[in-house]
Parts: C-alpha cells; sequence; structure tokens
C-alpha cells in the first residue's frame, strides 16, 4: 500500500508542477508553435498512461464495478446481492463493458479491471472535454485554446479524481457536454440525439438529472423539454429491460430503486459536517436526507432560474456551485463536475476560479493519501477542516456571482 501511495503521491506532484507551467508565462512562448503544443499534449498523454500502468492499487467502490461485471457474465443478478444497492448505486448501463473490462482482466492479468476501465473509456471521455475546451477558445485565440487544454489535462483534481481513483463521473460529464451541442437546436432529429446523449448520461449516473432545471430554462421550449424528458425515460426502460431479460431472475423493481442511492457518506461535507463539528445530531439527515436535499435543491434551482442570466456555461457552473451547498451524501469524485465548466466560462472570476482549484485540490491529496494508505495518515479533523474550507468558500463564490447577476 506505501509503494502505491508513493506513486500516487509522485504523481499528484508531477502534475502539479506540469499544471502551473501551464499557467505561467513560459507556456506561452513554449506553445506558440504547434510542434512544442503537440509534443507536450502526446507526452501528457503517455505520462498519463504510464502512470495508470505503474498504479495497481484499486479504490474499493471502483473495484465493485468488477465484481458487477463477473456477475453479469455468469447472468446472476448482481442487484439482487446487493439488495440496498450500497455497492451498485446505478443503472445498468456500464455494467456491460464492467463485464468487458473483467474478462480482459481474466485473460489478461497482468493489467488490473481498473487499467481497462482508465484507458478504454475515461481517458477518451477526459479528452473529448480537453477537445471541447480547445474548440471552444480556438475562434478567440490559439494560444489561450492550447494553453486552457492543457491546464484542465494536467489538473491535480483529474489526477486524483480520474487517473488515480477510477471515478466514472468523467463519463457523465463527457455525454453531458456531447448533448449540448444539439438540445437547443431547431432541427428535431439533432434534438433526439441531444436527448440520446443527455440519456447516456444519465444512465452512466443519475447525479446527471441535476442539469435538468438548466436545459429547461436554455431549451426555451416546452415541447422540446418534455420530449427530452421522454427519450430519456425511454432509453431507461430499454437499459433496464435488456438487463433484467440477459440475467436470470431480475425484474425492474430490484433495479430500479438503485437512482434512491447515490451518493458518499453523510457527515463529511456542508451541513451535515457544520452540524457534525458542533456536536448536533444527524439522524434526521440520515433518515431523510434526500427529502432534504430535495427541497433544497429545488429551491436553489428556482433562485437560478430567475437569477443566473450571463450565458449557459455560466448557469452550468451556478448549478453545480448550488449542488455542493445542499447535498448530504457527499463523495470527493464529485469537485470533478465543475472543472469542465470553470474552464469554459469566460466571466471575470480567474482569481476565484484559480482559489477553488487550490484548495479542492489540497482536499483531493489529503483524501486519496488516506484511502490509498488504507490508515488515518491525515486525522479526519484536518480533512474535516479542508472540506469546511472548501464547502464556506464555495458559499462565498456563489453569493458573489450571484450578486454580479443582479
Amino acid at each position: 500500500m506505501q509503494s502505491y501511495a508513493l506513486i500516487f503521491f509522485i504523481g499528484f506532484i508531477l502534475s502539479s508542477i506540469l499544471n502551473l507551467f501551464f499557467y505561467s508565462v513560459y507556456a506561452t512562448n513554449f506553445l506558440k508553435k504547434k510542434k512544442p503544443y503537440l509534443y507536450a499534449l502526446i507526452s501528457i498523454l503517455f505520462l498519463q498512461i504510464l502512470f495508470i500502468f505503474l498504479f495497481k492499487y484499486e479504490v474499493m467502490d471502483v473495484a465493485l464495478n468488477a465484481t458487477a461485471g463477473h456477475y453479469l457474465r455468469q447472468k446472476i443478478d448482481f442487484y439482487w446481492i446487493d439488495a440496498d444497492h450500497s455497492q451498485y448505486p446505478f443503472f445498468p448501463f456500464l455494467i456491460f463493458p464492467h463485464a468487458i473490462f473483467d474478462y480482459l482482466h481474466e485473460t489478461f492479468s497482468y493489467f488490473t479491471f481498473t487499467f481497462y476501465l482508465k484507458v478504454i473509456l475515461l481517458l477518451p471521455s477526459l479528452y473529448f472535454i480537453a477537445f471541447r475546451i480547445y474548440k471552444l477558445y480556438k475562434s478567440e485565440s490559439l494560444l489561450l485554446a492550447r494553453k486552457k487544454q492543457l491546464q484542465f489535462l494536467t489538473s491535480p483534481i483529474v489526477f486524483g479524481i480520474i487517473l488515480a481513483h477510477g471515478q466514472i463521473d468523467i463519463i457523465l460529464l463527457a455525454f453531458f457536454i456531447a448533448s449540448l451541442s444539439f438540445l437547443f437546436e431547431k432541427n428535431i432529429k439533432k434534438v433526439f440525439l441531444g436527448s440520446v446523449l443527455y440519456g447516456l448520461s444519465f444512465l452512466t449516473k443519475t447525479w446527471s438529472f441535476v442539469f435538468a432545471f438548466v436545459i429547461f430554462k436554455y431549451q426555451k421550449n416546452f415541447f422540446k423539454t418534455v420530449f427530452t424528458g421522454l427519450v430519456i425515460l425511454f432509453l431507461t426502460f430499454v437499459d433496464i429491460f435488456i438487463y433484467t431479460r440477459y440475467v436470470f431472475g431480475s425484474a425492474f423493481r430490484v433495479v430500479f430503486p438503485a437512482v434512491f442511492k447515490a451518493g458518499g457518506p453523510i457527515g463529511a461535507w456542508g451541513i451535515p459536517l457544520i452540524l457534525k463539528i458542533f456536536n448536533l445530531n444527524l439522524a434526521v439527515f440520515k433518515t431523510y436526507n434526500l427529502y432534504i436535499f430535495l427541497f433544497l435543491f429545488f429551491i436553489m434551482q428556482a433562485v437560478l432560474f430567475f437569477k443566473a442570466k450571463k450565458n449557459l456555461y455560466h448557469s452550468l457552473m451556478l448549478n453545480i456551485m448550488s449542488v455542493y451547498l445542499v447535498i448530504f451524501n457527499f463523495g470527493i469524485q464529485y469537485l470533478i463536475w465543475i472543472l469542465p465548466f470553470i474552464f469554459w466560462e469566460k466571466g471575470n472570476n480567474d482569481k476565484q476560479k484559480n482559489i477553488f482549484q487550490v484548495l479542492t485540490s489540497a482536499l483531493v491529496l489529503l483524501t486519496y493519501l488516506n484511502i490509498i494508505n488504507s490508515v488515518v495518515l491525515i486525522p479526519t479533523l484536518v480533512l474535516d477542516f479542508f472540506a469546511l474550507v472548501l464547502w464556506l468558500y464555495l458559499l462565498y463564490w456563489f453569493l458573489k456571482e450571484l450578486k454580479h447577476e443582479a
């Protein structure tokens, strides 16, 4: 475990150094020509694959995906085994590639399950988002487009959550970002394609529903919104139907409750963390956390629906910030959600964005050092402190952005 922690730490420091370089004035001169830019891009990809190969430690929640995939190969219903959906709280969409990766690991065992997951699914998703960032800035400045793309790819947040942990949230984001090219078109065929892509994002992780209010606002067409919702429901039904027909003894009623089970532990973030610090009772959050979250979330969305007027990317950034502020079942991987929109949003708030990335990077480093060591290397009190500082900063930043919208 300690050797993997050392590999992680070295990789994190190297990623941070590269990230700082691409924020520096030296990168401006370095990236002016195409050849150095391409060398940098290829070198980053090579280093990322090398780290994935060397870092064979599999974080428990991601390793459980291999178990789900293995049971699928045996046509055994993992949702029935995991009756409370605590191990696999997703719809059966990625379970099919999980089965393929489990087979590859079983056949070519030199590579881990997560190696195949990261290289075949996560890296393409990551580089698709990086390409979209590049494309967004290219018309404004080719140099700026190159810098933004490489800043995103070398982010310590990306390194910890995607390259080390192997979290699938980047796939959710890739599908959703792809859908944005089509959801707001007048052509119904393009809206259908966008709805399918958004549906795949939802099937990857149902947390994608948090973007629904922004989609509704910017579609500006009730028919399109209803159409998008129906396409997503249809895809969900088809996905579950295929799974339940393939796996012996499974049923819709067994699979569907997975939608209500997403999230990490209560008390490590936000409002519950504040109550925990002051030794207040968390029982009500443990019992009714989903209902309280939805209530607060809908209030936040109502405020943003009328207040957030700048543009789509700014609205999406504020939307995710609002989720961070009211979520109780927090997981460290959720901090990746806002990163693409931080790069897309072109407001005069680079200082706030940079502070957020520094604070988040620190929390990511400390959290994963504990996870990989499998011991409490960093005291819980320290982690709680960093989490609280980050949450309070998000609250400050969110209110400041809303004030500028007024």
